[in-house]
């Protein structure tokens, strides 16, 4: 079983950790260990998320960790993806359950 970070925990984090929950492989490939934001109060005053774990530039990928990257400014997500990269992190694909993916789609890591 792997563990999702999810990179940023703004209102585009949030919405992707609900989103989730509904996607292909939610409790039998992975479940949501937390976030990563450099902003470690940035789920202050929002209930009934997991917690920001660190920073995005302290973070340690652990074996069984696995990275989605919520953020909407460009230069920020590059960066953010940059450093977990570099130190070993895997990115991978949430496709929601309902989803469908032609037989001829070809998708990056980290949709």
């Amino acid at each position: 079983m792997k563990n999702l970070i999810i990179i940023g925990a703004g209102g585009m984090g949030r919405e992707i950790f609900n989103q989730s929950m509904l996607c292909k492989g939610f409790n039998s490939e992975f479940v949501i260990k937390g976030f990563i934001d450099d902003n470690k109060n940035a789920l202050q005053g929002f209930a009934g998320y997991p917690n920001v774990i660190d920073t995005i530039s302290n973070y340690i990928p652990e074996a069984d960790d696995v990275f989605v990257c919520s953020m909407g400014n460009v230069l920020q997500k590059k960066r953010s993806i940059q450093i977990i990269l570099e130190k070993g992190g895997e990115f991978i694909n949430l496709i929601h359950h309902e989803a469908y993916i032609g037989k001829n789609v070809k998708m990056g890591k980290g949709c």
